[in-house]
């Protein structure tokens, strides 16, 4: 990857032409994966800031014996040190895909879902979705209007489509 500093740009798109082709060169060479098999993220705020890419997550909340901080730290010379001060519950997830197999860690989320494109699932066959070792869901979607048109008109990206969506509480088993 190479960087270039453009002297004199100011706050203006002047310099685009001489660079176009090898801005194009490099969207063409790194080409967007929509729907990555991995996706990691925390909010404090899930109604403004709770969804990255195919996982949203709706609702955090914390339980007494859990500390605010306690993934807000990291070793430094063999201390543990905060890495920027928390004052409010944050809800943490990780989703896996493999497959139609998803696993998802969470850490202080109480409810999340999983958005279902068929461009990233075979919708044809049933997908099972584990919750900190929990199965939480197992069996087919069914393509829903509603849902496409909702995310299309949010995202307005004909590359991130979604048929279904599969709403998880966290904690509580699937049962057939």
């Amino acid at each position: 990857m190479k960087f270039f500093i453009v002297d004199s740009s100011s706050h203006n798109m002047k310099w685009y032409p001489t660079l176009k082709d090898s801005i194009k060169l490099f969207i063409n060479q790194h080409k967007r994966n929509p729907f990555p098999d991995l996706v990691n993220f925390s909010t404090e705020k899930p109604d403004t800031f709770g969804r990255k890419f195919w996982v949203k997550i709706e609702k955090i909340g914390i339980k007494k014996e859990v500390l605010k901080d306690e993934l807000n730290t990291t070793m430094i010379y063999g201390k543990n040190s905060q890495i920027f001060p928390r004052t409010r519950t944050f809800g943490q997830i990780e989703v896996s895909k493999k497959g139609n197999v998803v696993t998802a860690k969470t850490k202080n989320v109480i409810r999340y879902t999983l958005l279902i494109s068929p461009s990233h699932f075979d919708i044809g066959e049933p997908i099972e979705v584990y919750t900190n070792g929990i199965l939480s869901f197992k069996g087919f979607v069914s393509k829903n209007l509603e849902t496409l048109l909702k995310y299309y008109i949010l995202d307005n990206d004909r590359e991130m489509l979604y048929a279904s969506e599969i709403e998880i509480k966290v904690g509580k088993a699937y049962k057939d």
